[in-house]
């Protein structure tokens, strides 16, 4: 799988002239669902009364269509849809129109249509639209609403990594040590700061941080130091980002 080398600053909205996009070139872009299609059945008793069964390659074939998901639950006051819409494709960076919609009154999902601006829209530091605060969250076939994900992306600071290893093919591979690598930011790319690398990582916020890990150069052996940028946390009390489950 294809993981871009960098996370590109915003560019302005997709659609690459800058102007207005008709109705016909938003509708053209919308992604259409898989080949895939369930088999047809009929209700069966379920505890007693008519339901359905489906089988877990099923529900995951399934959700295959939403794979580059994301969800933004508004913290408090939620824009309107239009505004949403309008503020992702104008300052995301995007190269593809999402679809946007409302999940209920504080969430909004949004569907991107190639890996590269999933990425992008996944492992973005700016959380605020209309002077409304949201916070992200990966959609899952087993997404829930009421729950909040344990997967975050996280900013994590290598200090003194040798700058010979500031290359995404390295960072990648270092990355397997934390979760799933998303990107590095432009400074690492063009090895603008030489203190250290900084790369976006999804992380399961109920693993334990990692301090350092070793790396093996050759014959030559270093303790590489790890570094949060926002250390996060998760309650399985209450299933809700922020906190732990001592203080809740």
């Amino acid at each position: 799988m294809a993981v871009p080398s960098t996370l590109p600053s915003s560019e302005g909205p997709a659609g690459g002239d800058g102007g207005a996009l008709s109705y016909v070139q938003i509708v053209s872009k919308v992604g259409t669902p898989s080949a895939f299609k369930v088999p047809m059945r009929y209700p069966v008793d379920v505890d007693g009364e008519p339901g359905f069964v489906f089988t877990e390659p099923e529900m995951s074939k399934a959700a295959e269509d939403f794979h580059f998901a994301i969800v933004l639950k508004f913290v408090r006051m939620r824009p309107t849809i239009d505004d949403i819409r309008l503020a992702i494709i104008k300052s995301w960076g995007l190269l593809e129109i999402p679809t946007v919609s409302l999940m209920d009154d504080y969430h909004v999902l949004v569907k991107m249509q190639t890996e590269r601006d999933y990425l992008h829209g996944w492992a973005r530091e700016g959380q605020l639209i209309a002077r409304s605060v949201f916070r992200l969250f990966r959609w899952t076939k087993d997404f829930d609403l009421r729950k909040e994900s344990k997967l975050a992306p996280q900013w994590i600071f290598l200090p003194g990594l040798p700058l010979h290893m500031y290359r995404a093919d390295f960072l990648q591979i270092l990355a397997t040590r934390f979760g799933r690598f998303l990107g590095i930011d432009n400074a690492t790319l063009h090895r603008t700061r030489a203190s250290g690398a900084r790369m976006c990582v999804e992380i399961d916020l109920t693993d334990e941080p990692v301090q350092s890990f070793p790396i093996v150069m050759a014959n030559k052996k270093i303790w590489q130091e790890v570094r949060y940028e926002r250390p996060g946390f998760y309650c399985t009390k209450c299933c809700r980002q922020g906190h732990t489950s001592v203080v809740c």
